[in-house]
């Protein structure tokens, strides 16, 4: 659970996850990936919550990325190192694919791993003052194929050579255009910026927040892997055509109102078969008309 150099709070639907570790910049011990993988659990069965925003105690920094007082301890041997990375991957798989939406809430450094850890939320808003860089290829580190990964797949592969080849830091400006953050704003509109986005965000119908989140979740990862029956489990359902107004079947809106309602609903047909069933295929109003003979 929570540690004094992991907080977790709780307001409303809002959770806040805070880096608490200022006096190292919120550098991330082996303590606070335990904490980290507690506290997300107990969020994913919390159902009360509806955004979850991480940020870093200070001011001066999201995070610096890993401890690197723990460095020596971490790679004492092959144990350790298997270890120290099991763990921190399944932090971010666990945080990636939390069933509610995530914001990294970034104000001054976001390095290393703490980067890929921010690149696990859905959303990253950060400061104009903040700056950003992955270093192992300056530090002669080894870095793990799933970092990589997690790299490419948020900003592509150009952008992701390019942060861990050069292992240079980056400005807000440039992690905007690469695609590492979504928003930028000044340092003293940012927690009032994102206060604003969570709440717009818990405002919102959660079961279609929770199924667009399910979905890209599931999107992301390699054909063979998906699952998609449970993404049309998730499917908004569909007004039959010639429908009246008043006969028309239960809207996705109103799914969203009374879960348990929607739970006995009948799914209809999903792509093109739905489109069908809108009347909208096979193009039946275009065959009413001759094709215009040309003279």
């Amino acid at each position: 659970m929570p540690s004094d150099k992991l907080q977790l709070h709780k307001d409303g639907a809002v959770a806040r996850i805070v880096l608490n570790n200022p006096a190292r910049h919120n550098a991330i011990t082996m303590e606070m990936w335990d904490a980290a993988e507690a506290v997300l659990d107990d969020l994913e069965r919390d159902g009360a919550i509806r955004v979850v925003v991480i940020s870093g105690a200070g001011g001066k920094a999201f995070s610096a990325g890993a401890d690197i007082s723990e460095f020596e301890r971490r790679h004492a041997d092959a144990n350790a190192v298997r270890t120290n990375s099991d763990t921190t991957e399944r932090v971010c798989d666990k945080l990636a694919a939390l069933g509610k939406p995530t914001i990294a809430q970034i104000e001054g450094y976001c390095m290393g791993g703490a980067m890929v850890f921010a690149l696990c939320c859905d959303l990253r808003i950060c400061s104009e003052d903040s700056r950003f860089g992955i270093p192992p290829a300056r530090l002669g580190n080894g870095y793990g194929h799933t970092s990589v990964e997690r790299v490419m797949n948020a900003v592509g592969l150009s952008n992701a050579k390019e942060i861990l080849f050069t292992g240079r830091q980056f400005t807000a400006q440039e992690a905007f255009a690469m695609g590492v953050v979504n928003r930028v704003v000044p340092r003293d509109q940012l927690a009032t910026y994102v206060d604003n986005y969570t709440e717009t965000i818990a405002q919102n119908a959660p079961l279609t927040v929770k199924a667009i989140k399910l979905m890209t979740v599931e999107l992301v990862k390699e054909p063979k892997d998906r699952d998609i029956a449970l993404c049309e489990n998730f499917s908004p359902t569909v007004t039959p055509a010639r429908t009246t107004r008043k006969a028309a079947a239960p809207s996705w809106r109103n799914a969203n109102r009374s879960s348990r309602d929607a739970e006995s609903r009948p799914s209809p047909p999903g792509g093109c078969a739905a489109l069908h069933h809108r009347n909208f295929g096979p193009f039946r109003r275009w065959r009413r008309y001759p094709r215009r003979q040309l003279s």
